[in-house]
């Protein structure tokens, strides 16, 4: 009887004294992460067009939105690029896309400025690290791509 007597006089003093209190700040859930990603990326570029490989770099700056839920994925996205291969001019271009987040699927297509072409791009882009900056959701992956002229 002794332990419902003090469960019952514990359970009175924990309800608050009834004094009034300062309100505090409210709480706001986090929620679904936002439908639209921006991500930027440097890339290594290896060129086997020719009959020997050549290297560069690639700098992108894209936005992907998402039709549904961001955690299911699947997105329209379009990106800018620079590219540098060895000796060659600097190239830019644009890229239209599809793509399913959880199984890192790129595929859409590719404009490349200097040669003039459109191109047929499949990606495969791993994220390596999300971060906040500048308050803007961003992702760096780490992208393999092939490339087929249309």
């Amino acid at each position: 009887m002794k332990r419902w007597m003090v469960l019952l006089i514990v359970m009175l003093m924990s309800q608050g004294s009834g004094f009034a209190v300062a309100e505090e700040e409210a709480i706001y859930s986090m929620g679904l992460p936002s439908r639209n990603e921006f991500s930027w990326s440097p890339m290594l570029v290896i060129n086997q067009e020719a009959e020997d490989t050549r290297f560069g770099g690639q700098l992108t700056l894209g936005w992907t939105h998402f039709l549904a839920s961001p955690l299911f994925g699947v997105g329209l996205g379009a990106e800018g690029y620079i590219e540098q291969i060895e000796e060659e001019d600097v190239d830019g271009g644009g890229r239209l896309y599809g793509t399913i987040k959880p199984i890192f699927i790129q595929a859409g297509a590719d404009y490349s400025i200097n040669r003039e072409n459109t191109a047929f791009i499949l990606s495969l882009s791993l994220p390596l690290r999300r971060a906040v900056w500048a308050r803007q959701r961003t992702a760096r992956r780490l992208a393999a791509e092939s490339r087929a002229d249309v």
